[in-house]
C-alpha cells in the first residue's frame, strides 16, 4: 500500500501539471485619463509624468478585464502585456503597472466610454502622479522606447485582484518626466498581437483529471500483475 499511495501522490501531482494550461483574454475596457480633463477617448493609450504636481498634463491609462466564465486560476500568477506605439520621447522610461485590490468597496464594472476625471477610475488619486492605497504595484520596468516592443508585469497571485463581479482593474503610469506622451496600443487602435492582453491559468477540469488519474491507477494495477 505504501507504494501505491506514493504512485497516487506523484500521479495526482503529475496530472495537476500536466493540464494547467494558459489562456490570454484581450481587455474589455482601456482608456486613458488626463488630470482635471476628461478621458482621450479610445484611441492609443497615453502615459505622461509632468514634474509639477498639480500639472493638468498628467496622463495615465486604466485597464479593465472580464474573466467571467474562463475558469482562470485565482491561485496561480499571470501576465498583463501592452505594446509601445510611438512618441516624440526618446530614451529610458520607467513604468509601474499597479492592480485594484479585491473586495473594493466602490463601482469596479466601469466602461471607457463613461469614464473622466470628473466621475475617476477606481483607484484614482488626487493627481496622476500615483494612485490609491487600493491599488498595490505589480512592480516597475525600464523600458527602451521601440515601436512595436511589448511591456509586460506579473501578477505574482491573480486573485489578489479579481473582483465580485469577476473583473480585474490594472493602471498604468510613466514614473519618468518627458514632454511628449509614450503613446501604447488600445484594443481599438490595436492591429494583431497588439492589443492588451492578461495571460492567466486555466482550471483545469475534473473530468479530465479524473479520466487521466484512472488510466495512471491502471497501468499500476497491469504492471503490479505482469
Amino acid at each position: 500500500m505504501t507504494r501505491l499511495a506514493a504512485f497516487i501522490f506523484i500521479s495526482i501531482s503529475f496530472v495537476q501539471h500536466s493540464f494547467v494550461h494558459a489562456a490570454e483574454v484581450i481587455a474589455e475596457d482601456d482608456v486613458t485619463i488626463r488630470q482635471s480633463n476628461g478621458n482621450q477617448g479610445q484611441g492609443s493609450l497615453l502615459l505622461k509624468h509632468d514634474s509639477s504636481s498639480g500639472s493638468s498634463s498628467n496622463r495615465a491609462a486604466w485597464f479593465k478585464f472580464d474573466l467571467t466564465g474562463l475558469d482562470a486560476d485565482s491561485d496561480a500568477s499571470a501576465e498583463f502585456e501592452i505594446t509601445f506605439q510611438t512618441s516624440g520621447a526618446s530614451g529610458l522610461f520607467e513604468l509601474e503597472a499597479f492592480g485594484l485590490n479585491s473586495g473594493f468597496a466602490g463601482t469596479t464594472d466601469w466602461s471607457e466610454g463613461t469614464l473622466a476625471w470628473a466621475s475617476p477610475p477606481p483607484g484614482a488619486s488626487s493627481n496622476l502622479h500615483s494612485v490609491s492605497s487600493d491599488m498595490t504595484s505589480l512592480g516597475t520596468t525600464n523600458f527602451t522606447l521601440s515601436a512595436d516592443s511589448e511591456v509586460s508585469f506579473t501578477i505574482t497571485n491573480l486573485g489578489d485582484f479579481i473582483q465580485t463581479d469577476n473583473t480585474l482593474t490594472l493602471a498604468l503610469f510613466s514614473n519618468t518626466y518627458d514632454g511628449s506622451p509614450l503613446a501604447f496600443y488600445s484594443k481599438e487602435s490595436a492591429g494583431a498581437g497588439q492589443s492588451p492582453t492578461l495571460t492567466y491559468a486555466v482550471i483545469p477540469e475534473p473530468g479530465s483529471l479524473m479520466l487521466m488519474f484512472s488510466g495512471l491507477i491502471g497501468l499500476y494495477l497491469l504492471k503490479r500483475r505482469s
